[in-house]
This record gives structure tokens, sequence and C-alpha cells, in this order.
């Protein structure tokens, strides 16, 4: 077929479209391009950017009106009749096209001419019927478009997910085929804040230059774990990954991540993912892949699936239950007799009270204690604590820092909820809904935007913690080292509210 410019003038629609039903006036034929296939939206592309170099009309002429039958391409046409005549448009979208620029609209547009619809039908075929098994179009898939709008700077809600899969498949020796694992599904976990914060993920949705904030290697585990589950889509797990979740089974399998062990230590230090230190050691799987506490001991896990129905969390030990045989000597060795769980030596049985004395009293908290298997007490609440004089705050606070986060997680994590609880409920005002009592108070107490995000943070990572513990029939912690760091970071929060108890104590 030859091509040639024809005025937009001598252009008439197909009135036989196979978009709708036939009609019989060019003004019925408008009337339903524009209900039924968006010609609003692609004049005013047309309006802004002009039209598409690489798509032609095609057309057919007419001897009885002596103009030219679009066979393709009705859509850009009607654009263009409308742009240059907006009278013809629905009288509802009349002034929309009279107000949309004229500029880059031709008078005329290049086609290509058939001798007949026959001779058409072949290309249009071609354009309209798919791939047909690789003969016609073949669009994008959510990996390629991604990759298109990467490349042009575009932000695109995939690129996160996009961006953790080319890092997989580089350095962890996972496929992200289409097939073999869903993008729009990944993008759907990590528009889940979270979750992103579980992974230690800083980067939005729809950033391509991942930022973490921890360790290399422990985001490989546990970004190995999720995508793992992602390629397998078991839709029959509990804790499963797959399309069909809402925002409350994304949050308890973070949890469920949580309670292996898997969630890396979060530092307020940012780093890029790429390019991937060089002193780390190759991937691999065996190695590498299991909970922080296995790779800091065993340095291998072989099966991390984990029977939440049926497992318990040892009470008397100060041991992560993972931890291999070899390892309990040395641990329980390093816990020396002023620094002993509230349950006594899992030896010798030694009863609560002659380890821990006095709930309400103080005196003996160790403020030295740093080793990562304890919520470490600080010196300035402890102060203040003393200065309240309130047994029930000050029995909590011991307790939370006596306890291990690794045998009393889900204790823990309740103990700490109910010292805020209580804390809450003497600083007045509180009546119910904890997280948005805490964050009231940031909000009115706190000045620079950075510091307010992290305190939110914390007292978020906290409540979804809690929330699964209290109201999931199975869900529970099995390690609190999150827990130690949320702790720690909201202790600016701790004070302000500890200065307000004290205050209140002292004005009545």
């Amino acid at each position: 077929m030859d091509t040639y410019d024809i005025p937009v003038a001598d252009l008439l629609l197909d009135v036989s479209n196979p978009r709708h039903d036939p009609v019989e006036t060019q003004e019925e034929q408008i009337a339903a391009l524009v209900k039924d296939d968006q010609i609003k939206s692609l004049a005013t592309d047309i309006a802004m950017n002009g039209l598409s170099p690489i798509e032609k009309p095609i057309v057919m002429y007419d001897e009885g009106s002596e103009k030219y039958i679009v066979l393709e391409g009705n859509r850009r046409v009607c654009s263009l009749i409308l742009l240059q005549n907006p009278m013809l448009a629905p009288a509802s979208l009349r002034s929309a096209f009279n107000n949309m620029s004229k500029d880059k609209v031709p008078d005329s547009i290049e086609c290509a001419l058939a001798e007949s619809r026959e001779q058409a039908r072949l290309w249009i075929e071609r354009r309209h019927s798919g791939p047909s098994g690789g003969i016609g179009l073949k669009s994008w898939n959510a990996i390629q478009k991604t990759r298109a709008s990467d490349a042009y700077e575009k932000p695109n809600d995939n690129s996160l997910a996009l961006a953790l899969f080319e890092y997989a498949k580089k350095h962890l020796n996972l496929d992200f085929s289409e097939k073999k694992a869903n993008l729009t599904t990944a993008t759907r976990y990590l528009g889940n804040n979270r979750f992103r914060s579980t992974l230690g993920i800083r980067s939005r949705r729809t950033n391509k230059l991942v930022k973490i904030s921890c360790s290399h290697s422990e985001f490989e585990s546990i970004l190995f774990r999720f995508l793992t589950d992602l390629i397998e889509n078991d839709q029959t797990k509990e804790f499963g990954v797959h399309s069909r979740t809402k925002k409350l089974d994304i949050e308890n399998y973070a949890n469920h991540l949580v309670s292996e062990g898997l969630a890396p230590t979060i530092t307020e230090r940012e780093s890029p993912l790429e390019p991937r230190p060089k002193g780390i050691p190759k991937w691999n799987p065996s190695a590498n892949y299991g909970s922080n506490t296995e790779r800091n001991t065993t340095g291998i896990n072989e099966d991390r699936e984990v029977d939440t129905s049926s497992a318990t969390v040892p009470a008397s030990s100060d041991q992560d239950p993972t931890v291999s045989d070899s390892n309990k000597s040395d641990n329980r060795a390093s816990n020396d007799s002023a620094n002993k769980d509230f349950c006594g030596d899992s030896n010798n049985e030694q009863p609560y009270d002659k380890s821990y004395g006095d709930p309400s009293d103080l005196s003996d908290l160790d403020l030295s204690y740093t080793k990562n298997n304890r919520i470490p007490a600080s010196s300035e609440i402890k102060e203040k604590l003393n200065i309240l004089s309130d047994s029930k705050l000050s029995s909590l606070y011991k307790s939370i820092c006596t306890i291990s986060t690794n045998a009393h997680a889900s204790i823990l994590y309740a103990g700490v909820w109910m010292f805020f609880e209580t804390l809450a409920s003497q600083y007045g005002g509180y009546n119910k809904g904890l997280e948005g009592f805490l964050n009231q108070i940031i909000n009115n107490s706190f000045d620079l935007d950075k510091e307010k995000k992290d305190l939110r943070a914390a007292s978020y990572h906290i409540a979804q913690y809690v929330n699964s513990i209290k109201h999931s029939g199975k869900y529970y912690a099995t390690n609190a080292s999150q827990l130690a760091v949320d702790f720690k970071t909201i202790e600016p929060l701790t004070l302000t509210m500890l200065d307000k108890v004290i205050s209140n104590k002292n004005n009545t």
C-alpha cells in the first residue's frame, strides 16, 4: 500500500468499526467512540505530544462521498476531528475539546491507502488480534514495562520489586522470569510500610535505587526467603506469598519472618544495596540462609519451615531455641550470676526471688549489661522511675530489661505494651488506642521531622507485633531483637512521658 497525506476534513469514520455495534451516521460513530474508547484522553495526548510517528491509519477511497473511509485508526482520526471542530463532540465535552491546545494538531495526516477492505484486513488483524503466535503485536509484561519506565526515569510502582529481582538474580542465583515470579505480587508486599521495614528497606516501591538500614548479609537472607516464597506461590500455606493476600496477611507474614529470626537488625545508617560490598562472601544458600541467630552460631540452616501450631518456646533457657547444642554451654557460661533470667539458671532451676529480688526495686538493675539477648536498661529511664517511685512502672521496666529476648519474646512484647499503657494512663488524656495516643504525643512534643519519623516507626513496629500476638490464635514471637532496637529508638518518647507523669504527680 502506498501512503498519502490526506486532509482530516476528507476522512470519514468507519460506521462498521468492530469496536462497537454498527451505526449509520458520523455523529453516532463519534458518540460511540467518545463513550467507550477514551477519546478525550487520546485527544489530550495528541494536543500535548502530537501524533505517533510509528502508526499510520489505513484508509479506503469511497466514490459515493468522494472521501476516505478510515479502516484502521478510527480513535486517532476521531480525536483529530474533535480537536479541529469541538462542536461535533457531545455537548458535555465541547468545552474540554475547545480548550485543548491546537498547536500540534495537523490539518492532514499520512495514511496508507488500501484498494479494498480485504486488502486491509490482514494488517488490521495483525494489529488487534494479539500476539497470534508471534506474528501480531506482543504487549510488554510487567517486568518489561518497568524496565522501560526505569530507563526513562519515569516513576513506576514496580521499580523497587524489579530492582530486588535483578539483585537476587545477580547475587542470590534466583531466576525471575515472569512465569516464575509475579512482579505485581511482590509490589503488593513491598507497598506495605510494615513489610518493607521488616526487610530493612528504606526506599519506596517506586524507587529503583534501593537503600537498606541493615547489613547486606542479613538483608540477603530475608530477601532470599521472601523471594523463594514468592516463586513457590503456595496459597495453602498459612504464611505464604501469593496474589490473593490482603494487608493483614502481608503483615502477618512479616511477623512470621520476625518470629523465625530472619528479620535483620535495623540501624539508623542507610546504605545503598548496590554495589554489593566486596568483603561479603559469595552467596551460598546452605551457608547464608537462616535466622540471624543461626547465621551467628551454626552458619547453616537447611530447614526453615516452622509449624506454628505446635511449636513451643523454652521458658527456662536464655537460649534461642534454634541454637545448636554445641553452642549452648558457651552461651550459658557467658551469663554470670548477676545477669540471670528471672526464671533462674536453667541447670539449677534457681527460684525466681533468689536471682531477681524485689520486682519494683531498680537498685540492682544492671546498666552495664550489653549482650544482645536483653533489652539494655537506660540510666535516664531508671533515674526518672526512681523519682516517680511507681511500683508498677518500675516492676514492668525491670522485667523488660531483665528477661531474655530469645526465650521470652512474646512476653516481652506484651510487657512493653503494658508499660506504655500504664504510662499513658498516668500521662493524662488517654482513653483508648495507644498507638494513636503515642503518635499524638510525638506530634506535639518533638520538632524535627526525622525524629518524629523514627519515633512513629518504632511505635508502629511494636504495635503491630503486639496486635498479632494478642489476637492471633497461632502467631507468636520467638525473637525480640527488633523490639530491643525499637525500644531504644523510642526512648526519647519514654522520657518525655515520664517527665509529664512526674510533673502530674508533683502538682497533685
